[in-house]
């Protein structure tokens, strides 16, 4: 194996491992603190279901937006697909 492929593989493990780990504590963010809420205003899971809501969607959004800064390596010169 080139040097080169073995910089490609860990670039591409270390994007994998950088989206995992983003959409996990955006998701473990939102449940905390939608739960801390809950405890502060006696609200039942209520917060806490919507902060889970909150962290999926912030996560989502951070892996579209780590994609779309990846993708201009991929792009013609032109800005063409």
């Amino acid at each position: 194996m080139t040097p080169e492929e073995q910089r490609r593989i860990w670039r591409a493990f270390s994007m994998v491992s950088g989206i995992s780990i983003q959409f996990a504590a955006s998701v473990f963010i939102g449940y905390f603190a939608g739960d801390y809420l809950d405890g502060w205003l006696g609200t039942g899971p209520w917060l806490m279901v919507a902060g889970v809501f909150v962290g999926v969607a912030a996560g989502v959004f951070g892996i579209i937006k780590l994609l779309d800064n990846r993708e201009p390596e991929r792009k013609s010169p032109d800005g063409d697909a």
